[in-house]
């Protein structure tokens, strides 16, 4: 069966990297499934997301991430975090206490996502973060950039607007 590559960043530590078959998670724009050769895309991470990821042999990996981005390309998906934590780090009682002391208007959250938040409070890792997403911004309008060219050529086209024109076919008249 094929497999994805995935490399699990946060900004203080590799998180972990391996084989995976399938990939889910929550992102800015909804829920998402990445199999192996998944279309190219960049997408923005939730705050409190369960990133969960099934390999072949082993049992589920379930990671909770406080927000980041997550790169899918041919060559596997990497996923870049502020702050993350595996399920078996999370400390249960901790989250319970979190959850319960939330302003009461506030939407429910999982257990394991408050204890995430509560351990990633501190702003210190805000800079790092500006350079990834910067670094994850980048490489976004990169791929669009491409996927668009190969648009363009495989239409036929040129892959910018008027270039193979010679300038003295253009021509801008007004009718009466």
């Amino acid at each position: 069966m094929a497999e994805l590559n995935v490399e699990f960043v946060a900004v203080d530590r590799k998180i972990w990297s391996g084989k995976a078959t399938f990939l889910f998670t929550r992102t800015t724009v909804g829920e998402i499934g990445i199999l192996p050769h998944h279309i190219p895309l960049v997408a923005q991470l939730v705050d409190d997301a369960m990133v969960r990821l099934e390999r072949e042999d082993d049992k589920d990996l379930r990671v909770a991430v406080d927000g980041g981005f997550m790169s899918v390309t041919e060559d596997g998906v990497t996923i870049l975090a502020e702050s993350a934590a595996f399920e078996s780090e999370i400390d249960e009682s901790a989250a319970k206490h979190d959850a319960e002391s939330e302003d009461p208007g506030s939407p429910p959250r999982d257990v394991r996502d408050c204890a995430l938040s509560a351990r990633s409070t501190d702003t210190s890792m805000s800079v790092p973060m500006v350079g990834m997403v910067v670094l994850v911004v980048l490489l976004g309008v990169a791929v669009l950039a491409l996927s668009y060219r190969l648009w363009k050529l495989r239409r036929g086209g040129t892959a910018g607007i008027m270039r193979d024109i010679p300038r003295s076919e253009v021509t801008v008249g007004i009718t009466a």
